[in-house]
């Protein structure tokens, strides 16, 4: 009995540790590239730009943004000439790629607590319904 619940906690313990790891959660199925944010003065908003490609045969979700430099990040689609509209999240269909911060998506890290300046490196987490990538975002600008 004793090996057994020793068993059950290695695998427990096993299993949050993969949880803890985006790329052990989401597989080598979806990958990440040219990962940028535009450079912003304290206070300002960021915009953050990927091409996110998902070889899986599941849809995948983006559901949230979240950044070292800020505590707010909204997903918005065009709705009209100039306008913009809260979108909430972003569906990446199986087996597709997606360039998100193009003419019609785009994803704005919002009051940016700190200058963000070209060339610096930011962290953001991507949260999917089926895990979360870490990655790093170049920052590109003036």
């Amino acid at each position: 009995m004793k090996r057994y619940l020793g068993l059950l906690l290695l695998l427990a313990v096993a299993a949050q540790s993969a949880a803890t790891d985006g790329t052990a959660i989401l597989g080598a199925s979806v990958s990440v590239e040219a990962v940028h944010l535009s450079a912003a003065r304290a206070g300002e908003s960021s915009h953050l730009q990927f091409r996110i490609r998902n070889d899986s045969r599941e849809r995948l979700v983006l559901l949230r943004v979240e950044s070292a430099v800020s505590s707010a990040g909204r997903i918005e689609a065009r709705v009209g000439a100039s306008e913009w509209a809260d979108i909430g999240s972003i569906a990446i269909p199986a087996d597709s790629t997606l360039d998100v911060g193009s003419t019609h998506l785009r994803i704005v890290i919002e009051r940016v607590e700190s200058e963000l300046r070209a060339d610096a490196s930011v962290p953001v987490r991507l949260q999917f319904n089926r895990g979360f990538l870490t990655l790093s975002a170049h920052v590109t600008g003036p």
